[in-house]
């Protein structure tokens, strides 16, 4: 008997969303390691969430990227008006105190609490923020409109034209892993986007990236190739291809990617957290194992809102799904004083 339609793309959009929050949150206490102290961690911790004992938490990967999907509830694929929306939720998210913020998205949510117009807030970054939240849209929007809504939720904080291009990369990659499913090839991906990535520099590191996967080269070889220096960093320029190549490796998966990610270091949340989002396009929520989904404890935004997120997107009412927004700055006061009990503790040598 044949899916429905409904049931295929509800399967889709929370396979994603529940791919980049276990992504998120088993990735996040190994952020700005480097690789060597990442791999040792992993080998003592296994892999699960471990950011308070055995349990973990959501970042800003996350809560952007369901910024993004109630924006689009709000406003639809109208660029202008998702734009606006985007800002006005972004601009209430800031205030809420988010932990883990990235300096840039920081400086465009003060520019945007000044009264700044979203079009005229972001700051010259080439960070990974817009990529890690984008590739909902690939799911959502049409071809002839996702352009303009990547560009919308990309240049309230990012004016760069390669955060816009790294954006697009995985919103197409999204759609294509959303497609193709785990017979999704590089040779796809190579046709699919190779034009987005306009800048010289993401161009060549996309091109190792796919070399790399069609060759089944190791993640650590398609680093040292990408010049990185025992972690990768928060570059959209470093972030997406190699996420891009951990998806194209394991589409099957998850738990191998995710390992990748941590044992290459840096912003593993960031990479983690794209390529399960892809991987989970692709396979539907199945993919994951249980455990890894039931180890996140964080509220409101959990895994029940979010599978809720994720059938409001796909059969509706279009409109945006409750949140209890009074005890965010709770929550996130919280999340930050973990944060930075991690920070000290990795003050004493492993």
């Amino acid at each position: 008997m044949s899916v429905p339609h409904t049931d295929r793309r509800r399967a889709v959009i929370e396979g994603f969303l529940l791919g980049v929050a276990i992504g998120d949150s088993v990735c996040l206490p190994y952020e700005g390691l480097s690789a060597a102290r990442a791999g040792r961690r992993l080998d003592r911790k296994g892999l699960r969430q471990s950011l308070v004992g055995r349990w973990g938490m959501l970042s800003d990967d996350t809560e952007q990227t369901a910024l993004v999907a109630q924006s689009f509830l709000e406003a639809g694929a109208n660029p202008r008006s998702l734009g606006r929306a985007f800002a006005r939720r972004l601009r209430w998210w800031f205030l809420a105190l988010p932990g883990g913020i990235g300096l840039a998205t920081a400086r465009a949510c003060i520019k945007l609490c000044m009264g700044k117009a979203p079009e005229h807030s972001g700051v010259n970054s080439a960070g990974s923020g817009p990529a890690m939240r984008a590739g909902l849209l690939g799911l959502l929007v049409d071809d002839e409109s996702l352009i303009a809504c990547v560009r919308a939720i990309t240049i309230p904080t990012h004016a760069d034209p390669r955060a816009l291009q790294g954006a697009l990369i995985v919103a197409v990659g999204a759609r294509l892993a959303m497609t193709h499913g785990s017979g999704v090839s590089a040779a796809m991906v190579r046709q699919a986007v190779t034009d987005f990535a306009e800048a010289p520099d993401l161009r060549e590191a996309l091109e190792h990236a796919l070399s790399a996967a069609e060759h089944g080269e190791t993640a650590t070889a398609l680093t040292d190739r990408l010049r990185l220096s025992g972690r990768v960093t928060g570059f959209v320029v470093h972030v997406v291809p190699v996420a891009l190549y951990l998806w194209l490796r394991h589409t099957s998966n998850p738990e191998r990617a995710l390992e990748e990610a941590i044992r290459l270091g840096g912003d593993t949340d960031t990479v983690g957290s794209i390529a399960a989002g892809l991987i989970g396009a692709g396979a539907g929520p199945g993919a994951f194992p249980p455990e890894l989904a039931a180890g996140i404890a964080d509220w409101p935004r959990s895994v029940r809102w979010l599978k809720s997120l994720a059938s409001r997107l796909a059969e509706g009412p279009p409109h945006p799904l409750s949140l209890f927004w009074p005890m965010i700055p709770l929550r996130n006061l919280v999340f930050i004083a973990i944060v930075v009990c991690h920070g000290l503790r990795r003050l004493i040598p492993l």
